[in-house]
């Protein structure tokens, strides 16, 4: 399984994906991936940040400790989009996953 994680100002989001098909979603605190990490076994996953720091950092520490390959998505990563934003490293990620997504 693949665990797509958007850390926002209040909430942590995370989906689950077996191949290309979203299979759940919760919106917990950060602690909830401990759990997440007990029931399933994730290969990989993918970050955005536009919220708490801290969180961050203590997600991308979890996922380290289990040697999960995980991609923090950002202005500077590879997309199946061109981004022509004037001033790339200002658009959000939220924005820039949304994009992808459409």
């Amino acid at each position: 399984m693949n665990l797509a994680i958007d850390i926002g100002n209040t909430k942590v989001k995370y989906g689950l994906f077996e191949k290309n098909e979203l299979k759940q979603v919760f919106t917990e605190s950060t602690s909830f991936l401990k759990s997440i990490l007990s029931k399933y076994k994730i290969e990989r996953a993918i970050m955005s940040r536009s919220g708490s720091r801290r969180s961050f950092q203590a997600i991308q520490t979890r996922l380290k400790k289990k040697r999960i390959k995980t991609i923090i998505l950002t202005h500077k990563t590879k997309l199946p989009i061109k981004n022509l934003y004037k001033t790339p490293e200002t658009l959000g990620t939220d924005r820039i996953a949304g994009s992808v997504a459409a």
